[in-house]
């Protein structure tokens, strides 16, 4: 089965969110600038950060050093999934940003609470095998992706989006093309924001003259 991309739009991705069993304190917001600033003024705490960028050359580059990197660092504490199919990123860094991102994340019975049950001895492309096969999570994925205001293409996106979470006082890059959790440097209590946005940023210098990126954070609300 072929999916169709989720658009890069916080109205959009709130609802999946809210399809799959997110409790609703928890909201996509979009970043207006790189400035840290832009992310310490939006309405509560920040979860984690997304980062929408063209699969360009600059991130098949970025991607192979992560292949090359991958054991490096072990992760045990990071809930990872590897995509196994096209156009799956968003749902999958939003899964990331969630799991990783909420400590102490509480969910009634719903289906990203399922999966999460189904899946959290499995290996990373394991669990990107089931994600596929779960049909609550990919009816979600389906509806989001039949909305938003741009038209969504068939055939595997240009764009792919990535994670940055604080784990176990660690920064991580969750790229689900990636074969396992990039550790990114130690970041302690209130160095979330400038770190994330740091580490996007190492992105978007790849490519200086590159206008096609966009930023989103979780934020839980006041």
């Amino acid at each position: 089965m072929t999916m169709n991309a989720i658009e890069s739009n916080p109205d959009v991705m709130n609802k999946l969110l809210a399809a799959i069993g997110v409790p609703d304190t928890f909201k996509i917001h979009d970043v207006l600038g790189t400035d840290e600033q832009e992310v310490a003024n939006l309405p509560g705490n920040l979860k984690a950060l997304l980062l929408v960028l063209p699969k360009d050359n600059f991130y098949k580059e970025a991607l192979a050093e992560k292949v090359s990197n991958s054991e490096l660092f072990q992760a045990p504490d990071v809930f990872f999934i590897q995509q196994t199919k096209d156009n799956m990123c968003g749902t999958i860094a939003l899964i990331h940003a969630v799991v990783n991102g909420i400590e102490s994340l509480q969910l009634d019975n719903c289906p990203l609470k399922s999966f999460i049950d189904e899946v959290k001895d499995l290996k990373p492309e394991e669990r990107g095998n089931k994600l596929v096969e779960n049909e609550s999570i990919m009816a979600a994925h389906n509806e989001a992706a039949a909305e938003g205001q741009s038209n969504q293409l068939p055939g595997e996106a240009g764009h792919h989006m990535v994670c940055f979470v604080q784990v176990s006082n660690h920064l991580y890059d969750l790229d689900s093309l990636a074969s396992q959790p990039q550790h990114v440097e130690e970041c302690g209590q209130g160095q979330m924001q400038t770190l994330a946005m740091a580490a996007a940023k190492v992105y978007m210098d790849r490519n200086p003259g590159g206008i096609e990126f966009n930023i989103m954070a979780l934020i839980e609300g006041n």
